[in-house]
């Protein structure tokens, strides 16, 4: 018989990427005084723990780990979802492996969400005080005025994250409880996905023997794991470079201003490879991981190296990494100009001062950050999770950054973390049916 433990001494995170269903499970830590807001030279991929890759750098986020697992899964086409029961099998099998490892009983999870549809907007409320002292249940109130902004039709609110309150018409202020003044205000930053994905991927959830306690989008997650509090306060934009979408959230002052999915990923430069070479997408991706790299470099370039031919055409080919490569950098070049051009055009790009962090599969192909370097004009990282502890191999990676993220307590469910400046929204009518369920599956006293 397993162990139950109650939900406050572990989190479950769950991740369903674009071929693996990821589930973590742990515990964060967050330093109260921190500002919450709301919420190589070799020539392949570097897949080992990067234990240097973290060091000297300072988060008031820790993490830790009691344990993992991963499952692949076909239910996931060019982002998005085409094959809930795969998805559903797979949450089944992390989960029996969990629940192995661990001894623990899995109810629930925080999932990550992603969407190219999903939208993102900042603005302001604010309301006259009632008392010349600012009180708790003004900010409750004015974040339920916040919640309460109409959203399109057939769109569902995931979040909305509060970055500063303003007292009077002063800005940057954390904690507004007991100051003097006559007004109340807050920036906010809100995310909203259409409900019809948002019931698919709670549904493969439900299927899957689990729960949704809440719903996060991707790029938030993983920037609580891989930002530091240097890139949180001075600004920085985080890129999850995934295989089919490239999730990117910019933090200012300790908080999000902008976030969104972009249609394109690390499996568009293995299309390149394929038909720049004419062999299978199969066969592209191993020389993808083997052999590419995102900015020319002239000592490897003569390097050769042998590749299987698409099957209609047989036998063996030879190509140099200086010809591969011409075929790599002009994608990573147009997908970080993209985006970049995207963050220019809404005037975000003034607040990126402090560099840009790659996360997620696409970030391990060597020399991105000397490209991203060159596109936004600051120093770029590949992002790891810091402050990483317990069962952590295989982990340490940025393929687990969104995954980890989950476990932050922004993402806790709004009864829970009542106190936390991150409020998660109710969720809805999907969260009011499942509280119905639950009461209705309570035994009744006698």
């Amino acid at each position: 018989m397993t162990e139950t433990k109650t939900h406050s001494e572990f989190n479950v995170a769950l991740n369903i990427g674009a071929s693996q269903t990821r589930i973590v499970v742990g515990h964060a830590n967050i330093d109260s005084n921190e500002i919450l807001s709301g919420f190589s030279n070799h020539g392949g991929y570097n897949f080992g723990e990067e234990d240097a890759a973290t060091s000297g750098r300072h988060s008031n986020r820790s993490f830790h780990i009691f344990a993992a697992a991963e499952v692949p899964h076909n239910g996931i086409r060019r982002g998005t979802m085409v094959d809930l029961e795969s998805i559903a099998q797979s949450i089944l099998e992390a989960v029996d492996e969990v629940e192995r490892q661990s001894g623990l009983e899995l109810n629930e999870a925080r999932v990550s969400f992603a969407s190219t549809n999903a939208v993102s907007e900042n603005f302001t409320e604010s309301i006259a005080l009632k008392s010349s002292e600012v009180k708790s249940s003004d900010r409750e109130r004015l974040l339920a005025l916040a919640n309460g902004h109409t959203l399109q039709a057939g769109f569902e609110q995931i979040a909305t994250l509060t970055g500063h309150y303003i007292v009077d018409g002063r800005p940057g202020i954390i904690n507004p409880v007991g100051m003097y003044g006559n007004s109340l205000g807050a920036l906010y930053h809100r995310i909203a996905a259409p409900d019809a994905e948002l019931q698919n991927i709670i549904r493969a959830v439900n299927q899957g023997g689990l729960h949704v306690e809440s719903v996060a989008f991707e790029s938030l997650a993983s920037a609580e794991s891989a930002l530091d509090s240097d890139e949180r306060e001075m600004g920085s934009v985080c890129i999850n470079f995934g295989a089919h979408l490239s999730h990117v959230v910019v933090y200012s002052s300790g908080t999000p201003i902008f976030s969104k999915d972009f249609p394109f990923g690390a499996h568009h430069i293995t299309k390149d490879i394929a038909i720049g070479l004419r062999t299978t997408q199969t066969e592209a991706e191993r020389i993808k991981r083997d052999f590419a790299q995102g900015y020319f470099n002239s000592q490897d370039a003569h390097e050769t190296f042998t590749f299987q031919t698409a099957e209609h055409l047989g036998g063996m080919r030879q190509f140099t990494r200086g010809q591969l490569m011409h075929i790599v950098e002009p994608r990573v070049r147009e997908i970080f100009g993209f985006i970049h051009s995207e963050l220019k055009r809404l005037k975000v790009t003034q607040f990126i001062t402090k560099g840009v962090v790659l996360t997620g599969g696409g970030s391990l192909m060597p020399g991105l950050c000397w490209i991203a370097e060159d596109i936004f004009g600051v120093s770029a990282r590949v992002g790891y999770p810091l402050n990483l502890t317990g069962v952590t191999e295989g982990l340490r990676s940025p393929l687990c950054t969104s995954t980890i993220g989950l476990l932050s307590p922004v993402f806790a469910s709004a009864n829970e973390e009542a106190d936390s400046v991150w409020k998660m929204p109710r969720g809805g009518l999907f969260a009011w049916a499942r509280s119905v369920w639950d009461k209705l599956k309570e035994p009744n006293e006698i």
